[in-house]
């Protein structure tokens, strides 16, 4: 979905207005703001590594400080304070991903999640390039087969560890079919799973018990558990 050209072309406007910005700021900051807009800007994968080695470099330089200021101006207050939360919470999570990934975690090094970082700052960047974010009706919006929104998870399992009761609730009435709208998506079970709430996975666990001969939410579940945090994993 993020790589249609549709996407592409929202994204890009977006990008454009945000270089305009770039030239109020000086220094490291600014350093950090052309590097993060350079790795979402271009997927010319010859120069890809090397934009994220020098991405790194810059993190590890000192410039990482900035990076609150820099999301801010990329992103929009909003969406910045959410996606520094999935930044610093990213070593929660396994850094591998796909259908051989392994469930391993590192909070030594974690220059293993840029590559995962980066492709959710692109996500986040559709995101601002749409407008305001709104979880509820993120959740409540009817999806296609194939779409998948990879940041969606990771957002939705701060809001229910920032103890958002309103979110929580819709989480658990559509869940338990109780919303007049929203379905059960592998965005809200990973979510769930993803967040280090005993509640949120209570709701993972009643769910897989009533799944019974549904094979495909089962699969969706177990799927989805080594993805999550350590504490959904066990408690589930």
């Amino acid at each position: 979905m993020y790589y249609t050209p549709e996407a592409r072309e929202k994204i890009n406007a977006h990008l454009k207005r945000i270089k305009k910005k770039r030239l109020l700021h000086f220094g490291r900051k600014r350093e950090l703001l052309d590097a993060l807009i350079s790795v979402v800007g271009d997927f010319d994968k010859g120069v890809y590594t090397q934009k994220i080695s020098g991405l790194q470099q810059l993190l590890n330089s000192g410039a990482g400080s900035y990076l609150p200021d820099a999301l801010n101006i990329l992103l929009g207050k909003k969406m910045a304070n959410l996606f520094y939360k999935v930044w610093e919470r990213s070593t929660l999570y396994p850094f591998m991903g796909g259908m051989y990934r392994r469930s391993f975690r590192s909070v030594k090094d974690n220059s293993l999640y840029l590559n995962n970082l980066v492709n959710l700052l692109l996500y986040a960047v559709y995101k601002s390039a749409l407008g305001e974010f709104d979880i509820k009706h993120e959740l409540k919006r009817k999806r296609e087969v194939y779409e998948y929104d990879t940041l969606l998870p990771h957002i939705l399992s701060i809001y229910i560890d920032d103890n958002d009761k309103e979110v929580f609730e819709l989480c658990k009435n559509i869940i338990y079919g109780e919303a007049e709208e929203g379905l059960i998506s592998r965005e809200l079970i990973l979510g769930l799973l993803m967040s280090r709430s005993a509640e949120a996975h209570k709701l993972i666990g009643d769910l897989l018990l009533a799944a019974k001969l549904q094979e495909g939410l089962r699969q969706s579940i177990v799927e989805s558990m080594d993805q999550g945090s350590c504490e959904g994993f066990v408690n589930t």
